[in-house]
């Protein structure tokens, strides 16, 4: 039997064709899904050229794809009393790719500061049209996260009486109307709150490996991803977390030293022009101090089960990747 074609079933069969094809298609890298970039340097005399090339660097990255907001800290370096001085912090919101607020904080930034910690947003939860929160700075420490938390696994993990002190971005409330934290401060919380509790007998790079295996423990009981990566510091060092369950190919860490005569370290989620980088693997932690090589520290050990003070770095394994 003969099946009458009807007008317009070439047509059908076509688009059939294509939505099979397109499902079968990979995402090409600069189609995949965007997270924050985040950005850091430590150095006894970082040069400004240094700082300037890579904060623009960033900047660029804060373009539609990172629209929510941007954030600079920095530590003045105090290199006549030899001294941290309290840190400094500049916010805006919108895109940092053509800001003039940006680039006027990068030009503050550039007073011969001996760390420096920036972020440009991507919302994944809370509100936008704001000042990016990131970096956060309580006590004289620096904190930015890119990634998502569940929250009420973060609140179990803070004593009460660290909630007390309202959230880094007052701005967030007067839009939202909500006192709340939002994860990623949450998260900085949970790391202050273990550093303050070991602080006597036990090493910052120790505290923050807890801290992590702690909340990656509580995540994983309730079967929740684990997007943790992190800068923090105490205006003497830099620390990075890269710590991803899923979509380990943008939740990336990588990290530069200076060649030369030069004495600075940076951290970046992305590889920034003109430097050399080294991309961290995952599940990792590396700390970074001046004049000194970087201590790269397997974040899946048990921390509890060795000394305190004793926590060994390991070889980087990971390729250089220059940019």
């Amino acid at each position: 039997m003969r099946i009458p074609w009807k007008p317009g079933t070439l047509q059908i069969i076509r688009l059939f064709a294509l939505l099979i094809l397109l499902s079968f298609s990979p995402v090409r890298a600069d189609e995949a899904p965007h997270a924050c970039r985040l950005f850091g340097i430590v150095g006894t005399a970082i040069p400004e050229s240094t700082a300037h090339q890579m904060l623009e660097g960033l900047q660029l990255l804060g373009d539609e794809k990172n629209p929510h907001g941007w954030g600079i800290v920095f530590f003045p370096g105090d290199t006549e009393n030899c001294r941290i001085m309290i840190p400094t912090a500049y916010r805006g919101a919108g895109q940092a790719n053509g800001s003039s607020d940006y680039d006027y904080a990068q030009k503050k930034a550039m007073d011969l500061p001996r760390v420096l910690v920036a972020h440009v947003r991507k919302s994944s939860s809370g509100c936008t049209g704001l000042p990016d929160p990131h970096p956060f700075v309580k006590e004289r420490q620096v904190f930015a996260h890119n990634g998502d938390i569940d929250e009420d696994i973060l609140l179990n993990l803070i004593s009460p009486d660290r909630l007390l002190c309202p959230p880094t971005s007052p701005d967030y409330i007067a839009f939202s109307g909500e006192d709340r934290y939002i994860d990623s401060e949450l998260y900085f919380i949970s790391v202050m709150q273990k550093i303050g509790e070991t602080r006597d007998w036990c090493s910052v790079t120790s505290t923050i490996h807890r801290a992590v295996w702690d909340l990656v423990k509580e995540l994983e009981r309730k079967n929740r991803p684990r997007k943790l990566n992190m800068i923090y510091s105490d205006g003497e060092a830099l620390w990075a977390v890269r710590y991803a369950s899923e979509k380990t190919d943008y939740y990336t860490i990588y990290f530069a030293i200076a060649e030369g005569e030069e004495d600075w370290r940076a951290v970046s989620s992305t590889p920034l022009a003109g430097y050399k980088w080294t991309l961290l693997r995952n599940y990792r932690m590396v700390c970074l101090r001046p004049g000194k090589a970087p201590a790269i520290y397997d974040l899946t050990r048990n921390p509890y089960m060795a000394e305190p003070e004793r926590s060994a770095p390991e070889k980087e394994a990971s390729g250089a990747v220059s940019r």
